[in-house]
């Protein structure tokens, strides 16, 4: 992934599991070169208001025993 076709912010993509994978052979990108498109999606953060941290309002509290 490059931000030229993506946006910024590449760390926001997500790659859903039942995504699939699709390989082309592009003869216009770079003189030629196999490109592999998928779906994706953009975590949205504009409620974060320019915060790096977010408050989770449903932490759920584990014992290390319980994660043994």
């Amino acid at each position: 992934m490059e931000e030229t076709n993506n946006g910024a912010n590449l760390h926001q993509l997500i790659l859903p599991k039942e995504s699939k994978l699709n390989a082309r052979f592009a003869p216009e990108l770079l003189g030629g070169v196999e490109v592999i498109e998928t779906a994706a999606y953009r975590v949205n953060t504009d409620a974060w208001e320019d915060e790096l941290y977010q408050e989770d309002s449903e932490v759920e509290w584990r014992s290390r025993s319980s994660l043994d």
